[in-house]
Formats: structure tokens, C-alpha cells, sequence
């Protein structure tokens, strides 16, 4: 007789939550509770986040903007902590005011094979395309069109992806 196996990871994470109940699960339903609630789980979850780094000046650089149909895309880089600088994707309407009233969206990205730049709806290569068109993976691309400044960064500890096909130039490039 053999054994029963299970070579799936979503199945074992299946099982391994089955009964598992969030410490700070919220079951209330008025404002109160939620107040009540908020009161006791956020020291935790800044427990849980450990010490913020130390306020650094943003050092903020423009290396790149221009017009793309109704958007303006920008690579912005800036310092996150000292010895740490982030660069992002930036996209606007090109009819936004520049007040600092607007609206803005950071998007994430996930852990895909291209990185941020799908998520801003960068394409460097029909493959590129496809792997956004699948996953409709765009959203900071379509937020900014519906209006919304938005913001991708790469996050620290997410590989640098190098010698992709650049989207912009057809060159070769170094892009994060």
C-alpha cells in the first residue's frame, strides 16, 4: 500500500490555513468596533514592521519623461534611506495639473519576469506584451488614464532585471 502524497504547494498552504484564524481578525460591524479593533492591531502591525529607517533627504532626479499618446511616463530615482535610492515609473495625464492636488496611485508590482515594468504597461518585446495582455497587469498604465497620478517603484530586495530589449529606444538597455 502506498502512501498518500501531495506534491502541490497551493494544496499544502490550503491545509495548513484550513482552521487558522488571524490573531487580529476584525468581527465587528459599526464604526466603534472597527475603532476598538484599530486601537489594539496597529502597534502590533508597527511591531510587526520593525524599526522605519532613519528620514533622508529624497534627492528626487527626473532622468526621463516623454509623451506617450495621452500620458506622460517619467523614471524618477530617489533615496529611500541612506546607501538606497528606488527608481519608479511615474505616469500622468498629460492634461494634470502640476498643483499637488492630485489624486495619486503606488502601484506594486509582483514578482514577475519583468519586473515594475509591465505594471506601468512598459513593452520591450511581443512576448513583454503578451505576459501583460494575460494578466491585464497594466493597472498603473490604466489608472493614469482614468486620471490618478501613479507611482511604480522596483522594491528593495526585488532582483535587478539587466539586459532587456529597452521599450523607448529598440536598444539594448540597462533599465531596472
Amino acid at each position: 500500500m502506498s502512501a498518500t502524497r501531495n506534491f502541490s504547494m497551493q494544496r499544502y498552504w490550503m491545509e495548513k490555513i484550513k482552521d487558522w484564524e488571524p490573531l487580529f481578525a476584525f468581527k465587528g460591524a459599526t464604526q466603534t468596533d472597527w475603532q476598538n479593533w484599530y486601537k489594539t492591531a496597529y502597534p502590533k502591525f508597527l511591531e510587526l514592521l520593525g524599526d522605519f529607517p532613519e528620514k533622508v533627504a529624497l534627492n528626487a532626479e527626473v532622468e526621463y519623461a516623454i509623451e506617450d499618446g495621452d500620458l506622460i511616463r517619467e523614471r524618477v530615482v530617489f533615496d529611500s534611506e541612506a546607501c538606497m535610492s528606488v527608481p519608479c515609473q511615474v505616469l500622468r495625464p498629460k492634461t494634470m495639473k502640476l498643483d499637488g492636488t492630485n489624486a495619486a496611485i503606488i502601484c506594486s508590482h509582483g514578482h514577475g519576469k519583468y519586473g515594475k515594468d509591465p505594471v506601468a504597461g512598459i513593452i520591450s518585446t511581443p512576448e513583454h506584451a503578451q505576459d501583460i495582455k494575460s494578466m491585464n497587469y497594466n493597472y498603473a498604465e490604466q489608472m493614469a488614464k482614468a486620471g490618478y497620478l501613479t507611482i511604480t517603484p522596483r522594491f528593495k530586495r526585488i532582483r535587478r532585471k539587466t539586459g532587456r530589449i529597452g521599450p523607448f529606444s529598440g536598444q539594448r538597455c540597462l533599465q531596472c
